[in-house]
């Protein structure tokens, strides 16, 4: 059973639990209607507290992410920017002594 599975089964005993305390208790009806009344608001306030909880977590995860792909995406690009420009320098300076050594041939022929 996951972590949320077994909080959510110990929220819902505690709830029931408290719901027949409440009603097994010897007091007027009146008195018993707000207790219950007063744990529900309770209880409903704690779950929007805890989903308000959950979903600022889940937006600073998603924002967190959401950042370290732009930065990769972007370290990635300037490398492969920087990678191309380096080779195209090398096929520039290659050409360069092959255009070298041609002429020097051609030259010897003649």
């Amino acid at each position: 059973m996951s972590a949320r599975n077994t909080f959510l089964a110990f929220l819902g005993g505690a709830a029931v639990g408290a719901v027949v305390a409440i009603l097994f208790a010897p007091e007027k009806g009146e008195v018993t209607r707000r207790k219950i009344g007063k744990a529900a608001r309770e209880g409903r306030d704690f779950l929007v507290d805890k989903y308000h909880e959950g979903l600022d977590a889940a937006s600073k995860a998603y924002h967190k992410g959401k950042n370290r792909v732009e930065h990769a995406y972007h370290d990635g690009r300037d490398r492969l920017a920087e990678a191309i420009h380096e080779g195209r320098e090398l096929m520039h300076e290659e050409l360069d002594t092959i255009c070298g050594k041609a002429g020097k041939a051609v030259k010897g022929k003649k």
